[in-house]
């Protein structure tokens, strides 16, 4: 289900039934960025709740410097708060520790 809000946001709602939950995404309507995760019960009681704030553009793309998680059920917090973002920029060649036991297959 998708709502447009008076507020200037999108809504976009996902039951699901195999978990008894409901996923609501909170939309900005003027430039299309997620601004809120809400996960509540089927009576709509939220759980958890992720708001995203401080969006900056880096490397053509807006991302939000500030992240900020209500873990409800649990009654846990969590702010995280970005001072610099890189993308694709690998200043080594990615190392990977692989198991002895693994099977590598190349592609």
């Amino acid at each position: 289900v998708a709502n447009q809000k008076d507020d200037g946001t999108y809504e976009l709602i996902y039951p699901d039934s195999t978990n008894n939950t409901v996923s609501t995404i909170i939309i900005d309507a003027s430039n299309l960025r997620i601004i809120r995760c809400l996960i509540s019960d089927m009576r709509g009681k939220v759980s958890y709740q992720a708001d995203y704030d401080g969006f900056r553009k880096v490397d053509d793309v807006y991302l939000p410097f500030n992240i900020s998680i209500n873990d409800k059920a649990n009654d846990q917090k969590l702010r995280v708060e970005y001072r610099s973002i890189e993308l694709n920029k690998l200043t080594e060649k990615l190392k990977l520790d692989i198991p002895d036991d693994a099977k590598v297959t190349d592609l």
